[in-house]
């Protein structure tokens, strides 16, 4: 848990007394948001790239003959 909080405020302007502004931690939590939305968009791309390969996989798979 402190790590995450180190990684959270790690960019944001600290007083000299050691406490975080306000707006500092909304710079923080903004920074934070877009990483998310970042990796988000990557997990999504890989998510319908795998999807198109498992497609294309099933549609070369040869139908089942029945036996006679």
């Amino acid at each position: 848990m402190l790590g995450f909080l180190k990684k959270l405020f790690g960019s944001a302007d600290v007083n000299r007394d050691g406490r975080v502004d306000a707006k500092d931690a909304k710079v923080a939590a903004e920074a934070v948001a877009a990483k998310v939305e970042v990796a988000a968009a990557k997990i999504k791309k890989q998510a319908t790239a795998g999807a198109a390969k498992a497609k294309i996989a099933r549609a070369r798979k040869p139908k089942a003959t029945p036996k006679a």
